[in-house]
């Protein structure tokens, strides 16, 4: 064992409550830098060591979140990585949450999706496929018994209740549409928001109408 290991033993260890808050707040100031050695400490016999240096290691997480959805938030272009920033400010306020998770979830609904509008000739007819599928045997609706609920803003969280307001909804629609190789639009109206393919609009709050 190194020395500079031993030494950050003894620190984690020591009597005093706020030697140990010190060096907690120490390694998290340091960042991913100390990732490394913290993943070591975690897999620790000392069970003390081991919750230490876990809960340092899930507010390291938390910080780079944070910092990641801040500078997304600043340099975020009119065409840029809509699905990536859902997932920014998933991690920013919901940690822990899986993106594999979700991916899996979402290529599953496509691949059913797929097959679903595989003979459908026009636009129209592809909506109404769509609708059907998620919001009628999925159940993606508008959340309007508590619509202003942050959660209605997560993707995980819609994904998970099926519950969301009109742009977390439409964006729902967009992911699982692009992975089944169906072009969907987000459309702003004044008041709503709603999505077009093609020449077809339609109101994922509304159950796709």
């Amino acid at each position: 064992m190194s020395s500079q290991r031993e030494a950050l033993l003894r620190l984690l260890t020591d009597d005093d409550p706020e030697t140990v808050r010190l060096v907690k707040e120490q390694l998290i100031v340091g960042g991913k830098n100390n990732i490394p050695e913290l993943e070591i400490l975690v897999g620790m016999d000392n069970e003390q060591v081991s919750v230490i240096a876990r809960d340092i290691l899930s507010q390291i997480e938390q910080n780079t979140a944070d910092e990641n959805f801040l500078q997304l938030c600043s340099k975020f272009e009119e065409h840029g990585d809509l699905e990536g920033a859902m997932w920014k400010l998933a991690a920013a306020l919901t940690p822990g949450f899986s993106v594999e998770t979700c991916e899996n979830r979402l290529q599953m609904w496509a691949r059913q999706l797929k097959r679903r509008i595989s003979g459908a000739i026009s636009s129209r007819e592809r909506v109404m496929e769509l609708s059907a599928y998620l919001a009628a045997e999925l159940g993606f609706r508008g959340n309007t018994e508590n619509y202003y609920s942050g959660k209605n803003s997560l993707i995980p969280t819609v994904l998970d209740t099926r519950l969301g307001i009109p742009i977390t909804l439409a964006i729902v629609y967009i992911m699982i549409g692009r992975r089944a190789d169906l072009e969907i639009d987000g459309i702003n109206l004044p008041g709503h928001f709603i999505a077009r393919h093609e020449d077809v609009y339609f109101d994922p709050f509304h159950k796709g109408r």
